[in-house]
C-alpha cells in the first residue's frame, strides 16, 4: 500500500513538470532583496579659491632689478677710488656721434620704439663703462625709465675680437649694475616691430 502511494506522488510530480514545460513556464531562483544596513557617506568637496594674480608695476620691476644687482659700488685699488652705482650710471651723449651715419637696422629699432610711449636716447655713454684708454663705450639705445640697454649686433661690426671683447664688457657692466641688456641681430631685422613690442609688453607698455 505504501509503495502504491509513493508511486502516485512521483507520478504527480513528473506530470507537473511536463505541464510547466508545455506551457513555457521557466522556473528561476529569485534572491530576496536586503536593504543595506549602513548609511552611505556623502563627501562634500570645498570649492578651490584661486587668489588673483598680482602683476608687479614697472617701478617695482625696476626696483627688483636694482636690488638684484651684484653690487652698489666698485673700488679701484690702484687709484684708491670708489664708484657708486649712481656715479657709474651717469650718462651723456657725445654730440659728435650725431654726425655718424645711422644704420638701417638702428633706424628700424628707432621706428619701432617711436610706436610706444617711452623715452629713449641713442649713442649713450656711461661713466662706469670706461675703456683702459680713458674713453667711454657707447650703447645704441638707452631707455632710462626702464633701465634697458638695446644693442644691435651687425654682422660686419660685431665679429672682430676687439668688438667682441667690448660687447662682453658691456654685458658685464649691465649685469653688475642691474640693467637689462637686449641684444638684437639679423634674425630680428624683419620682425623688429614684433620684437620691440614683446620686450615692452613685459613692462605693461602698449602702443600709443
Amino acid at each position: 500500500m505504501a509503495v502504491m502511494i509513493a508511486l502516485c506522488i512521483i507520478g504527480v510530480f513528473y506530470w507537473a513538470q511536463d505541464s510547466n514545460r508545455s506551457a513555457g513556464v521557466k522556473t528561476t531562483y529569485k534572491p530576496q532583496y536586503k536593504p543595506p544596513t549602513h548609511t552611505p557617506v556623502v563627501v562634500k568637496k570645498e570649492p578651490v579659491i584661486v587668489p588673483p594674480v598680482v602683476r608687479p608695476s614697472v617701478a617695482e620691476k625696476i626696483e627688483t632689478a636694482i636690488e638684484n644687482a651684484k653690487c652698489v659700488a666698485t673700488i679701484d685699488v690702484e687709484n684708491n677710488t670708489i664708484m657708486t652705482r649712481e656715479e657709474a650710471l651717469m650718462w651723456y651723449i657725445d654730440e659728435r656721434t650725431y654726425s655718424n651715419p645711422v644704420s638701417a637696422a638702428e633706424q628700424k629699432v628707432a621706428a619701432a620704439l617711436d610706436e610706444f610711449p617711452v623715452e629713449y636716447y641713442r649713442e649713450v655713454s656711461f661713466l662706469g663703462m670706461e675703456l683702459p684708454s680713458g674713453k667711454h663705450m657707447r650703447v645704441d639705445f638707452w631707455i632710462p625709465d626702464l633701465c634697458i640697454v638695446i644693442e644691435y649686433d651687425g654682422e660686419g661690426w660685431h665679429n672682430t675680437p676687439e668688438q667682441l671683447a667690448r660687447d662682453r664688457m658691456k654685458d658685464e657692466f649691465c649685469e653688475r649694475w642691474g640693467l637689462t641688456m637686449i641684444r638684437l641681430s639679423k634674425k630680428h631685422y624683419y620682425c623688429m616691430d614684433y620684437t620691440i613690442s614683446g620686450i615692452l609688453s613685459k613692462y605693461g607698455i602698449k602702443r600709443k
